[in-house]
């Protein structure tokens, strides 16, 4: 055999991350991504699935070398969702709000976002909340497994005291037809679906803040450690060179 051509193969199975590009990349692949319609963080349009979280996914494969097919993301009532990703090793749900509770059940990605979740209803409701017992007196609604919901439940409020929906587009169109007296949800969420849906925002405000959360993507506790590693490294990047950033303002100017 010619001493070149024995080389080359020395050099393609040493080196193949020299003849294909870039670094390993991590099996991306095996994960099952899903997420919901909660826009502006994820939704479709017209049949595509976009919004800042989708971006911001999408921008994570194409720098781990992830391509020209990408994985598929199914987009699902919220609580299913949250039971598969309970369930099956190697799933992600996005974008979750991080909370106490969660951390016992998921492992998160680093941090992607900042969003509060509130309580609102109509300003002619004239509402004025000082405490959280007070919302124990009014019907609000919420969607199924939400983080507005948990917190809810878990500060005493009676599940029959609660309108539970399975998105965000069925909760703010059952707040304008009043089947309900206010809404607890994200902030920023909220008032891109009003608009979406043609209900005006400036009809509606905060009665009470529930907290500042951040919003991330949730993985399912037996997830591979180097998967999520490389993700996390990725993140930071993102953050670091200011793409998160122009992702979210791309959406929310």
């Amino acid at each position: 055999m010619p001493r070149s051509f024995s080389m080359a193969i020395v050099l393609i199975s040493i080196f193949p991350a020299l003849i294909f590009g870039q670094e390993s990349s991590p099996d991306f692949q095996k994960i099952r991504w899903m997420t919901e319609e909660y826009a502006p963080y994820n939704y479709t349009e017209r049949g595509i699935l976009k919004g800042i979280s989708v971006d911001i996914l999408n921008e994570i494969w194409k720098r781990s070398g992830i391509g020209p097919k990408k994985p598929d993301i199914e987009v699902l009532p919220w609580a299913r969702g949250y039971m598969y990703l309970k369930n099956e090793k190697n799933s992600c749900l996005f974008s979750m709000g991080i909370t106490e509770e969660r951390k016992k059940h998921f492992i998160f990605s680093n941090p992607i976002l900042s969003n509060n979740n509130v309580i609102i209803a109509k300003k002619s409701k004239k509402y004025k909340i000082d405490s959280i017992n007070e919302l124990k007196n009014i019907i609000i609604g919420t969607v199924r497994e939400d983080a507005g919901e948990q917190f809810l439940v878990s500060a005493g409020c009676q599940m029959d005291k609660l309108e539970r929906s399975s998105s965000a587009e069925t909760l703010v169109r059952k707040l304008a037809m009043g089947r309900m007296d206010a809404i607890s949800y994200g902030e920023d969420t909220a008032a891109y679906n009003m608009k979406l849906y043609g209900i005006d925002p400036n009809q509606y405000e905060v009665i009470y803040l529930i907290n500042k959360s951040e919003t991330a993507f949730g993985f399912n506790k037996d997830t591979e450690p180097e998967i999520i590693a490389r993700f996390n490294k990725t993140i930071d990047d993102l953050k670091k060179d200011g793409t998160i950033e122009r992702i979210r303002e791309k959406y929310l100017r």
